[in-house]
């Protein structure tokens, strides 16, 4: 048996194993990962056509509430008001205050409210009091499937806290969207997220994971969401002009011991 092996390997059978493995196609898994084709847009968001005004600084989040019945939209109602939270917090737009259910019941009688509801009277001035905002975000899950292909739907209202008693609340940005993973846009815009704002990377990187895992979706969902939040009103920065006026202006010195070339 070993002198027919011996023979084998003497008689080509090495060469004709070694044509074999250099004809198989190698994997290239330093190449990046890429998406192809549009994104989707959200379309169903109403914005104050001047921005949102500047002395509008911390938010108060009121506790999500479900349209959806059942144990899973429960489930899921629970996870998405962690991650509404901590998306709102990661965009910067605003200082985010998170409302429990309890506060809120103390505040108004109940620990859930949505925007379509007849309101307390005094709703706004008890919040703004008590927890020193300048708006409140009413959320509301209007959908959730959890098993692909997955679907969030959000419905948000931000609402101006009047500082007056007698003021008008008004409606500062809102936005009534369904995310759909059996839509194809909805499918390339979840992962160039995750491509570009999870920087998963490695060989095993794969952006497809985004379509299987509901918290991850939900993020991407946010993130889209809230760059369609107005920009701030701000005023322009003006720099007082120097005492002695422009001509009395002197270049800085630099620090003891920090030399005064680069």
């Amino acid at each position: 048996m070993n002198r027919i092996w011996n023979n084998f390997f003497r008689t080509g059978g090495v060469l004709a194993t070694a044509g074999l493995l250099a004809g198989c196609e190698t994997v290239d898994f330093s190449r990046p990962e890429r998406v192809s084709g549009p994104d989707y847009e959200p379309a169903n968001v109403h914005r104050l056509p001047a921005g949102v005004p500047e002395k509008i600084r911390r938010v108060a989040v009121l506790p999500l509430v479900s349209d959806a019945r059942g144990a899973q939209a429960e489930a899921g109602a629970e996870t998405m008001q962690s991650v509404l939270v901590t998306e709102l917090v990661r965009s910067g737009a605003f200082e985010i205050l998170a409302v429990s259910a309890d506060d809120l019941s103390h505040a108004t009688g109940r620990g859930q409210w949505t925007a379509e509801e007849k309101l307390p009277a005094a709703f706004f001035q008890k919040l703004r009091e008590q927890h020193g905002c300048d708006a409140v975000l009413f959320s509301r899950l209007t959908q959730y499937r959890a098993y692909p292909p997955l679907a969030v739907g959000w419905s948000f209202k931000l609402v101006e806290c009047p500082a007056k008693p007698a003021g008008t609340p008004r409606i500062l940005w809102a936005a009534d969207e369904v995310f759909d993973a059996g839509n194809p846009t909805v499918v390339n815009s979840a992962r160039r997220y995750y491509l570009g704002q999870l920087k998963v990377t490695g060989p095993l990187a794969d952006s497809q994971a985004m379509l299987h895992t509901p918290r991850r979706f939900a993020q991407y969902t946010l993130h889209a969401l809230a760059l369609t939040l107005p920009p701030r009103e701000f005023a322009p920065q003006v720099p007082p002009p120097p005492a002695d006026g422009p001509s009395e202006m002197k270049p800085k010195q630099p620090a003891p011991g920090a030399g005064g070339s680069e």
